[in-house]
């Protein structure tokens, strides 16, 4: 199954959990390295380095927030998002800020992301892991001060094929309610 429509589908059923995979085993420490080395692609602005760690049928979303009484369901709007993408537009914009035609990211943004706390999980389906994950992000740009912080639940489908590990889904879920910052032009 491909994106070939580049219709943005929307959310993989997740995987049931199954076994959880303990710090220090093989499968843990491949995919704890291969979170940090997307980070750190991240951070460099090696952008297409980046979209080769995706699947081709990523589906890369972040819900809004919404802040509710305790007994007043999820909160989070799954129907309105800061992102909302599979493999073609997150290309689209890596080509947007390559070819400096993303304005609100001339001058690059600097961004620092901090990935910690990884709970991994076997899935029923094969070679196919669900990894939970925390994010903190740091962002400044021209000469501001001090850096906007961002932090951040990252709920990852990640699956072994034959170039590696891939990230299949990517749900991430912000800890604000109002996001703070000027732009959201970076990934997360």
């Amino acid at each position: 199954m491909s994106n070939t429509d580049n219709a943005i589908k929307t959310p993989l059923t997740l995987p049931k959990k199954g076994e959880m995979i303990c710090f220090g085993e093989p499968q843990y420490n491949q995919i704890m390295q291969q979170l940090i080395q997307e980070a750190k692609a991240l951070d460099e602005l090696r952008l297409g380095d980046w979209l080769n760690l995706l699947d081709d049928d990523i589906f890369y979303h972040m819900p809004l927030r919404r802040t509710l009484m305790r007994d007043g369901g999820s909160q989070f709007d799954t129907s309105t998002n800061w992102y909302h993408e599979n493999k073609a537009s997150l290309e689209f914009k890596v080509r947007r800020i390559e070819a400096g035609s993303a304005w609100a990211e001339d001058p690059a943004t600097r961004v620092r992301r901090l990935i910690s706390n990884l709970t991994l999980y076997k899935s029923a389906e094969p070679d196919t892991y669900y990894a939970e994950s925390y994010l903190l992000v740091t962002r400044s740009r021209g000469e501001e001060t001090s850096p906007d912080v961002i932090s951040a639940r990252r709920d990852d489908v990640v699956k072994l094929n034959a170039d590696g590990f891939k990230i299949l889904q990517r749900s991430i879920f912000l800890d604000q309610t109002v996001l703070g910052i000027p732009s959201l032009a970076f990934f997360l």
